[in-house]
């Protein structure tokens, strides 16, 4: 198609909130699956974070808010458990840690700059 034409007008895109319900969706079940994946141990510390994986990023990135410093802590020392398994699924990604309100600003971390186990 040449940059002159145009769509038809029976061309009928979805709108962009099903767009949005469906990426929802998709990162609803990929947090599902990473989530089987991690350890127990890894399980029982983000159970007490608020966390998602999100594709509304620039790459695929999982969001961890924590809301005091003694679990931000326990999630900085599970870094490399949790980017090995966005490794799995994943080549390129983020890991995003929200620090307590008040406690300064986010970290975010590409999983390939995190040795992996």
């Amino acid at each position: 198609m040449s940059k002159n034409q145009s769509f038809p007008l029976n061309d009928s895109r979805p709108p962009v909130s099903l767009d949005w319900d469906l990426g929802r969706e998709l990162d609803d079940v990929a947090s599902q699956y990473f989530y089987q994946d991690c350890e127990p141990s890894t399980q029982k510390i983000l159970s007490r974070c608020g966390w998602y994986l999100s594709s509304f990023f620039e790459e695929p990135t999982l969001v961890i808010t924590c809301n005091d410093q003694v679990t931000n802590w326990l999630i900085l020392k599970q870094l490399m458990p949790l980017a090995t398994v966005l490794y799995k699924w994943l080549k390129t990604a983020h890991i995003r840690i929200y620090p307590p309100t008040g406690e300064g600003t986010f970290l975010d971390i590409p999983i390939t700059d995190v040795p992996l186990g």
